[in-house]
């Protein structure tokens, strides 16, 4: 893949090459909506280090941040652009469910002060973020019952890494825009239902 030739995905990066610049994120973004093969590279970044076992939480605040300015900022969310978006705002949460100790291979770092100390590692960051993701999105676009019900139950899997509070406003942000569903997936009824 060259990015020398302006006709190849990422030739809008040769710009910045140039200049010695870094890339800001709304350019990236605006790339994004226009490349699906750069939005499908920038949203598939953390899932991959996650598989890897190589996450640091700037690359969750990279990955958060550019994925809640694409949504933000897409006109419409296409089915093309769902393709892309769900797996990434998914997979982290379905392999918390599968492994708690998934993101624990992270560098410790000093810190005088931490906005959130009750997050202790990575998964805790990932997840929220996914919670936020997912939440814009579904402000943004109508999402078939199915899709609903596998959100649903990939949130309920993991929320004993989040204060319930976190859970239920999370829960809520994602179902309240969107159509009424004929039923609730069980486990989501069953974690509702253990809550504190």
């Amino acid at each position: 893949m060259s990015v020398d030739r302006p006709d190849a995905p990422w030739g809008f990066l040769n710009a910045y090459k140039s200049a010695a610049q870094s890339v800001p994120r709304a350019a990236l973004v605006t790339e994004m909506l226009r490349n699906v093969i750069v939005a499908r590279f920038v949203a598939s970044a953390l899932p991959n280090a996650i598989k890897g076992k190589t996450v640091h939480h700037t690359l969750i605040a990279f990955h958060t941040s550019v994925l809640f300015e694409y949504v933000s900022r897409a006109k419409a969310l296409d089915d093309a652009a769902l393709v892309v978006l769900l797996p990434a705002m998914l997979e982290p949460l379905q392999e918390c469910a599968i492994r708690a100790d998934a993101l624990t291979k992270d560098v410790t770092v000093s810190v005088p002060f931490c906005p959130f100390p009750s997050l202790t590692n990575n998964l805790d960051f990932y997840q929220l973020s996914s919670y936020v993701l997912l939440s814009a999105l579904s402000q943004k676009c109508v999402l078939q019952n199915s899709a609903i019900k596998i959100i649903l139950n990939a949130m309920a899997s993991c929320s004993s890494r989040v204060a319930p509070q976190q859970f239920v406003n999370a829960a809520l942000s994602v179902l309240s825009p969107q159509e009424q569903l004929d039923g609730l997936p069980d486990l989501f009824i069953q974690t509702v239902l253990e809550l504190p």
